[in-house]
């Protein structure tokens, strides 16, 4: 079986979700097909190959290039900035002449690819977003009605996704359940979650002392939201209730200008790896108040083995135990009590860190998401055969 995987993201690093996921998937099919894989974007491809079962093959659509910016003001938004008439009448041609059994478009501005090309294809959306949208407006003042109104065309663009039977692989079950009771029925939409591979056991030596860590995409608007939503309303107390306490900001964007040393702020931003900080972590925080799908970011609080403490919306399709797998917590009172708890009861922190890497370790897979994907590509080739034997039989 060869598999073309189509993708905008830089698959070959690990720096946010997307790459996280695009990586994750890619390397966990090669074990079992070949790939090749079609890189829509402009960034330099480094040390690429998921194993010696994969091959790139670089395309850059005309709205990557100068002249194409120009295009982009006449076909806007989200679609136009990965379409390329050329790239769909090319992949289509490599697809009419059997050399594959399946196309993966990886991400949501493929959905014009997948429903030209749907006899052959699978598209791996993550998330439902006009659900991440609507929770947006409610936190957005008067914003509200702007973000509400791209929810809405969201939310067209997922009801002709349904409509048309393609397969539609979503994060969580919160997403298959939230498009259950607004369509009445998911089409072809299954469930792919996000995998992790728990590190090498670190022994607690490495651990700093009362150090919170907080990582994630700072450009994010979920991630920036729930960091200054901490910041205002958790982390003084924190602070002032346990001195030794110190709160590190880790990622991509993060505001360096937040750094203060009297309220024991620390900022780490644009860092090669986080996992250096999650292993120096005491307690990991999710503060997330806003967002859907699961955090890839939890996965990995989780697979290192220490304290996380997480709103029930970071916890979005992750059906870990609160109290013994993580400490769940909604309000700034709640985190409060359950830092101060954690930081002052290194033993507590430690049983809960086993107790969620034991959970991920069983739960989290990136070889269950290979078994889904593999069923599923095997179906998009029967079907294509079964077609194609109809289309060849006598009248």
């Amino acid at each position: 079986m060869r598999i073309l995987f189509v993708t905008a993201s830089r698959f070959w690093a690990s720096g946010d979700g997307d790459s996280i996921r695009s990586h994750g998937v890619l390397s966990a099919i090669s074990r079992f097909c070949d790939v090749d894989v079609v890189y829509v974007g402009t960034d330099t491809i480094v040390d690429a190959s998921a194993s010696h079962r994969v091959r790139v093959i670089r395309w850059v659509v005309g709205s990557n290039t100068p002249a194409g910016r120009l295009g982009r003001l006449i076909r806007p938004g989200l679609f136009g900035r990965s379409w390329s008439r050329d790239l769909c009448r090319h992949i289509e041609s490599l697809l009419a002449s059997g050399a594959y059994s399946a196309v993966h478009f990886d991400g949501l501005q493929f959905c014009e690819y997948a429903l030209r090309l749907r006899r052959y294809a699978i598209l791996d959306i993550r998330d439902t977003w006009s659900r991440l949208y609507f929770q947006r407006a409610k936190a957005s003042g008067g914003l509200a009605p702007l973000i509400a109104a791209k929810g809405f065309g969201f939310l067209v663009v997922e009801r002709c996704l349904i409509a048309a039977g393609l397969p539609i692989a979503l994060l969580s079950r919160a997403d298959l359940d939230y498009w259950d009771n607004l369509f009445g029925d998911c089409g072809g939409a299954f469930l792919l979650p996000n995998g992790v591979s728990p590190p090498p056991i670190v022994h607690s030596s490495r651990r700093t002392q009362g150090l919170v860590v907080f990582c994630g995409a700072f450009d994010y608007l979920p991630n920036r939201d729930g960091l200054l939503w901490f910041l205002g309303s958790v982390w003084d107390r924190v602070h002032k209730l346990c001195p030794h306490a110190q709160f590190r900001i880790v990622g991509r964007s993060a505001p360096l200008e937040l750094a203060n040393s009297d309220r024991g702020v620390q900022v780490e931003a644009n860092v090669p790896s986080v996992a250096p900080h999650l292993q120096e972590a005491h307690v990991i925080v999710c503060p997330l108040r806003m967002g859907t799908g699961i955090k890839n970011k939890v996965l990995e609080a989780l697979a290192f083995g220490r304290g996380l403490v997480a709103t029930p919306v970071a916890m979005d399709g992750i059906p870990a135990t609160p109290g013994s797998d993580y400490v769940s917590a909604s309000t700034a009172d709640e985190f409060v009590r359950a830092l101060c708890s954690l930081i002052s009861d290194i033993s507590y922190a430690d049983e809960l860190g086993r107790a969620g890497r034991a959970f991920v370790s069983d739960r989290f897979s990136w070889n269950y998401a290979s078994e889904v994907l593999m069923r599923e590509y095997a179906g998009v080739q029967g079907s294509v055969r079964e077609r194609s034997s109809s289309s060849s039989r006598p009248a």
